[in-house]
């Protein structure tokens, strides 16, 4: 599971461009599925609003075929060594592909760039 969050609060718009709030927005992809020509990639974003609860704000829902998966590793990524475990080389390259999501998406989520975004820090 991949778990970033913004550094600092950002706005947060509800219908018609309203500002609803003002929080850290946290990220959260859960889950990546392997088809042999297509990447399927799941999460959401959440944040806590003013009475300390919970908001899942928005779904994501991402899918890669293999031609642009391959492409984007080969322009943008070093090549996993042979010896890490399988678990290990999917989760550093979900990671690394988040990145790229981000850099894609940049301004069109929440506003933010990937700078915007870091590790979330698991108590």
């Amino acid at each position: 599971m991949i778990r970033k969050n913004t550094k600092a609060p950002v706005k947060i718009y509800g219908e018609r461009g309203i500002v609803k709030a003002e929080a850290v927005m946290n990220m959260v992809i859960d889950s990546v599925y392997l088809h042999k020509n297509i990447v399927f990639v799941n999460g959401y974003y959440w944040y806590l609003d003013a009475n300390g609860e919970i908001v899942r704000d928005s779904i994501i829902k991402h899918s890669l075929d293999r031609g642009t998966l391959e492409a984007l590793e080969t322009a943008n990524l070093e090549k996993l060594p042979a010896t890490q475990h399988l678990y290990a080389s999917v989760e550093q390259r979900l990671a690394e592909l988040t990145v790229i999501t981000l850099q894609i998406e940049s301004g069109e989520n929440y506003d933010t760039v990937p700078n915007d975004w870091e590790d979330t820090v698991q108590p």
